[in-house]
C-alpha cells in the first residue's frame, strides 16, 4: 500500500469568539493558514476577492481560509454564535479558494479539545505536541474536503436534534422522546444517529451538556450545584464524574484554574 510523503505543520494560535446576534468583524487578512470551528450558532462569511463568494455554516462545520485571503466574518442568525479558531502554516494543502467542511464524526472536535489542553498548559515539549495535534488537525480537514464529493452528508434532524438540547439542557433526554421529537421510531433513530454523527444520541447528549456547563462555570457566578442542575445533570457526585471523565479534570479545579488558563474566553 503506498504511502504519501510526510507532511508540516506549525501551530501558531488559537483562539475564541463568543458573540452576539449583531456581531460583524472588520475585514481583515492573515499571513498563516485559519480554521474556525463552529461549537454553537451559525456564521458567514465573505470573500471579495473570490468573485463575492459567501459560505454560511452551522454547528459543528469548518470554514478553512488560506493564508492572505480577504474576509470577513458575521453573525447570520438571531442567536448567540461561539467558535474556536486556529493559525498555523502548512504544506499540505494547496492555497485555494475557501471552503467548508462538515466535522459529521466529532474527530476534529475531539482533536481542538485536546489541542486545547496542551496549548493551555505548560510542561516540557509542549511546543512538539502542540504541533503533532495541529498536523492531526490538518489531516483530518484534508481527507474530509478531498472526501468531501464522496461522503454522505449528515441528515438535517441530526443538527435539529443537537440545537433542541442546546436550548433545553434541564429535560429528561432519553432516545425514545429524541426520537419522537424527529419522527422516526426508536430503532431507526439510533441507527442513523450513530451511522451519521459517529456517537450514539445519549453520549451526544451527554457530550453537549458537559460543554454547556464548562462554558457556564467560565462565565456565569453561579454555584457548581446550580450549573449541573441547569445543564440535565442534577446528581452532583455524577456531574463531577462525568465532567472529569470529559475534560479531565474536576468542575472546581476547572473553575479555580480560569483565570490562570490562556484558554480563557
Amino acid at each position: 500500500m503506498s504511502q504519501e510523503a510526510p507532511f508540516h505543520c506549525r501551530f501558531i494560535t488559537m483562539n475564541y469568539i463568543d458573540a452576539g446576534p449583531s456581531w460583524r468583524a472588520v475585514p481583515h487578512t492573515h499571513p498563516f493558514w485559519e480554521l474556525v470551528y463552529i461549537r454553537e450558532g451559525k456564521q458567514s462569511v465573505a470573500f471579495p476577492d473570490h468573485a463575492g463568494l459567501e459560505l454560511t455554516g452551522g454547528a459543528n462545520e469548518i470554514f478553512l481560509y488560506p493564508p492572505n485571503c480577504y474576509h470577513f466574518e458575521y453573525n447570520p442568525a438571531s442567536v448567540p454564535l461561539h467558535t474556536v479558531y486556529i493559525g498555523f502554516t502548512t504544506d499540505a494543502l494547496p492555497a485555494e479558494a475557501p471552503c467548508l467542511v462538515s466535522d459529521s464524526t466529532l474527530r476534529i472536535h475531539t482533536l481542538l479539545r485536546w489541542l486545547e489542553e496542551a496549548a493551555g498548559s505548560f510542561f516540557p515539549r509542549q511546543t512538539d505536541l502542540c504541533y503533532a495535534i495541529t498536523t492531526m488537525i490538518v489531516a483530518a480537514v484534508k481527507h474530509f474536503r478531498d472526501c468531501a464529493g464522496e461522503e454522505t452528508a449528515a441528515p438535517p434532524f441530526i443538527e435539529r436534534i443537537r440545537r433542541y438540547i442546546r436550548e433545553n439542557p434541564h429535560l429528561p433526554h432519553s432516545t425514545s422522546s429524541l426520537a419522537r421529537f424527529v419522527n422516526l421510531s426508536r430503532y431507526h433513530f439510533i441507527h442513523l444517529y450513530k451511522l451519521h454523527a459517529g456517537i450514539s444520541p445519549m453520549r451526544d447528549v451527554r457530550r453537549i451538556r458537559l460543554e454547556l456547563a464548562a462554558r457556564k462555570l467560565l462565565t456565569e457566578k453561579v454555584s457548581i450545584r446550580e450549573v449541573a442542575i441547569q445543564v440535565g445533570l442534577p446528581e452532583l457526585s455524577h456531574f463531577s464524574r462525568s465532567f472529569k471523565k470529559q475534560f479531565g479534570i474536576s468542575p472546581s479545579r476547572f473553575r479555580r484554574n480560569a483565570e490562570g488558563r490562556s484558554l480563557r474566553r
